[in-house]
């Protein structure tokens, strides 16, 4: 696990989230600026492994994943207090939360008319077998999916 200074950094509102939650993640990506790791902009989640799924565990893990997603959008607005809000709404936070055998790419940004969405936009298969190649497309389809995102 892997602590998340977005999560530290930005401070909800009681009445918004009700119960506390953690600060760490099991793995996470930085942006880097001049080779220096400066924000946090990829989450990794493991929520099951591959023989039986505890549901209730999935769906903490996926509420921790869209906190931290906006936590990492709102720290950003932080340090950027004085640019354009249509910068912003360039700016993505990326989560990969495997689920048993299944990988999911999720984005969240922030669009023009000032809302948070959340989009699910590829999943794969984990390939466990020779006999099982053909999920390798899955795979790649979905990292390189990511590539994209991250540079948009």
């Amino acid at each position: 696990e892997t602590w998340m200074k977005s999560r530290q950094a930005t401070s909800f509102s009681a009445s918004l989230w009700q119960s506390p939650s953690t600060s760490f993640a099991d793995g996470v990506g930085y942006s880097t600026n001049i080779g220096i790791m400066d924000d946090e902009r990829i989450i990794f989640e493991s929520s099951s492994g591959p023989r039986q799924e505890d549901v209730q565990h999935t769906y903490g893990d996926t509420l921790k994943n869209i906190e931290a997603l906006t936590s990492i959008i709102c720290l950003k607005a932080y340090k950027l207090e004085n640019a354009r809000y249509s910068t912003l709404t360039c700016y993505k936070s990326i989560c990969i939360h495997s689920i048993k055998r299944t990988l999911t790419l999720s984005v969240l940004k922030i669009t023009e008319d000032k809302k948070f969405l959340y989009e699910e936009l590829r999943t794969a298969t984990i390939p466990i077998g020779y006999h099982e190649c053909h999920y390798w497309y899955e795979i790649l389809e979905l990292v390189s999916h990511m590539q994209v995102r991250i540079r948009v």
